[in-house]
């Protein structure tokens, strides 16, 4: 599953550059991507249940975790190693925990 994970992460990274060589942007495009990626990376860091990595579906504090938020907290923390916005040690900690939580069922 693992593999799964990191192969797909790895396709999409490859896709957003090739992207990027195809598609020249503005100096100005190019900044506001780079901090709406940043800011997107925040809500999967800050929305997290430290106990389990379980990803919040809402900012709001009544809001349950859901899978399909968690799903992209996975894709997320990878490509967050790769921008260099955290460790890849913290990033497998974080997927370790999940699993471990999710094969306790």
């Amino acid at each position: 599953m693992m593999k799964c994970i990191i192969a797909g992460s790895y396709f999409f990274l490859l896709f957003r550059l090739e992207f990027r060589k195809l598609c020249k942007l503005k100096y100005e495009d190019e900044q506001f991507l780079d901090t709406l990626q940043y800011t997107t990376f925040l809500y999967f860091i800050n929305e997290i249940n430290p106990q389990n990595s379980l990803v919040k579906d809402r900012s709001a504090d009544w809001s349950p975790a859901s899978i399909a938020a968690t799903g992209f907290g996975v894709a997320v923390w990878i490509i967050g190693v790769e921008r260099g916005w955290m460790t890849r040690d913290d990033a497998i900690n974080r997927i370790l925990i999940l699993l471990k939580f999710l094969l306790s069922f």
